[in-house]
């Protein structure tokens, strides 16, 4: 009961800002992963750089967005929220800040061209907090009236810093994921 209560408080004050809600799922896959070491403060570590192909990077469990000029005749929408779910690491947070762009209208449907840029952390499984940052570009399709379920396929690009200061020092390791992401969400 509370999480249908807090749901529609979300709903009514995103209407009141006169801004649409979005829910959305994302799976990061089918790609490369890679691992970055620079500097040269432990040369006992001989694995400097490292590469592979993954079928899974990271799931989001929920994205809660607002778009706040959503009216279906603009060309070009804009967007912010919240994004929480699971990386190579453990747990993320990110916040998330990103455009849309229509593309071309057939039918009922609308192909739009949706960029965004996540900055937050990854929570790791000793509790250790690294900043993480991702850019992604998917194509979407929707409903002409702009709500209602969609889907999309998109490329995305996510790094993880893993540095420790005290143990690297002059050193960055990095973890990072390139390739694919599928979403799909209902707009309100």
């Amino acid at each position: 009961m509370k999480k249908i209560i807090l749901v529609l408080c979300v709903l009514l004050i995103s209407a009141a800002a006169f801004a649409d809600v979005i829910l959305q799922v994302d799976y990061e896959g089918v790609g490369f992963s890679y691992y970055k070491l620079t500097g040269d403060c432990n040369p006992q570590i001989t694995e400097r750089e490292y590469s592979e192909f993954v079928p899974f990077s990271g799931f989001t469990l929920s994205s809660v967005l607002y778009e706040f000029n959503s009216e279906k005749d603009t060309p070009l929408h804009f967007y912010a929220g919240f994004d929480a779910g699971f990386c190579r690491m453990g747990a993320s947070a990110l916040a998330v800040g990103g455009y849309s762009f229509n593309l071309t209208q057939f039918g009922n449907c609308t192909l739009e061209l949706n960029t965004d840029l996540k900055l937050g952390g990854a929570f790791g499984v000793t509790n250790t907090f690294y900043p993480m940052a991702q850019v992604g570009v998917t194509l979407d399709i929707l409903k002409a009236d702009r709500k209602g379920p969609f889907a999309g396929i998109g490329i995305t690009s996510q790094i993880i810093d893993l540095t420790f200061p005290s143990m690297f020092k002059d050193d960055t390791y990095i973890d990072g994921f390139d390739g694919l992401i599928f979403t799909a969400g209902w707009r309100f």
